[in-house]
């Protein structure tokens, strides 16, 4: 029987890799040096720490949390051009 615990985690993995293959799809549309503009400027100093201690250069490489971040900063752009059809 699969804890309760083990089913939360569960699910955060695969929210994560589901919001990190749905960013790597239309972050690039939106922003040029999408990485830098919209990835790294949308992290807490933490994060951006993590990141460059861990030599992370992908959103598969983002835990949910920074995922998150980088949903809620570039929320309104990627509304603006999701709606827009990108």
């Amino acid at each position: 029987m699969i804890s309760v615990y083990g089913t939360v985690v569960k699910l955060q993995n695969e929210v994560a890799l589901q919001l990190s293959v749905f960013l790597e799809k239309v972050l690039p549309k939106i922003f040029d040096d999408w990485w830098n503009k919209a990835v790294i400027n949308a992290l807490s100093f933490q994060q951006k720490q993590r990141i460059e201690e861990l030599k992370i250069t992908t959103l598969n490489g983002l835990d949910l949390a920074a995922l998150l971040s980088v949903l809620d900063q570039n929320w309104y752009q990627l509304w603006y051009k999701l709606g827009s059809g990108i």
